[in-house]
Formats: C-alpha cells, structure tokens, sequence
C-alpha cells in the first residue's frame, strides 16, 4: 500500500467558509440523531448570513510569514514559510424585499518547506 503524504500543519478544509460570512455554527458531538446520518467524530453545522435591502461588503487581507516567527531552537536553520489569505464579501438585493445576494470569496496561498534530515 502507498503512502500517503502527511499534512504540514497547514492545509484546507473541504469546505472553509470565510469568518465575514458566519452567522453562527453549532458542533454536535458524537451524540447525534439519526438525521445526521453515520458520522465518526462530530457533525458541525454552520449558518451563513443572509441578504438584506441595503448594499454591504467587507474585505480583508492575512499575511503570515516566517519573517516574524522566532528561530526553532533544535534547528540550525530558520525555514522561510509564507501564508497569504484574503477575501471579500458584498450582498444587497436582487428584488428589493424578495430576493436577496450575499456571496463571498476567500483565497489561500501559502508555501511550507519540508526539511529533511541527510
């Protein structure tokens, strides 16, 4: 059997929402009805925000650099490693008091070195 690549400590969920457009979430431990079906671990349930009849929108930019981490003291290198993740929301209405938009969009890029030991 091959094996599989382990996960660097970053990596993206299936589905990542940004924090602009969560209303509210609920996590339900291993405890759950029949209605959630099998679940191994936990079921969350997230709630977006909806439209309103006036326009909005928000926008924000993350950057993490290895530049501000401080040295791992049992290397004798400082691996550079970069993280930037940005996003917007905007949402209004499409039909004032009927129809509604609020999307989203948030992007990740990020470069993690792998060490290895010769």
């Amino acid at each position: 059997m091959p094996s599989l690549p382990k996960p660097g400590g970053r990596y993206r969920a299936p589905y990542q929402f940004s924090n602009e457009v969560v209303q509210e979430f609920r996590v339900s431990p291993n405890s759950v009805s029949a209605e959630s079906g099998r679940t191994g671990g936990a079921v969350v349930n997230v709630v977006t925000k909806s439209g309103s009849n006036k326009f909005h929108g928000t926008g924000f930019y993350y950057l993490r650099d290895s530049v501000f981490d401080s040295a791992n003291p049992t290397l004798n290198i400082k691996p550079s490693s970069t993280q930037h993740q940005f996003g917007f929301t905007v949402g209004g209405p499409l039909r004032r008091n009927r129809a509604f938009f609020s999307p989203d969009m948030i992007s990740i890029f990020f470069m993690s070195p792998r060490l290895c030991d010769w």
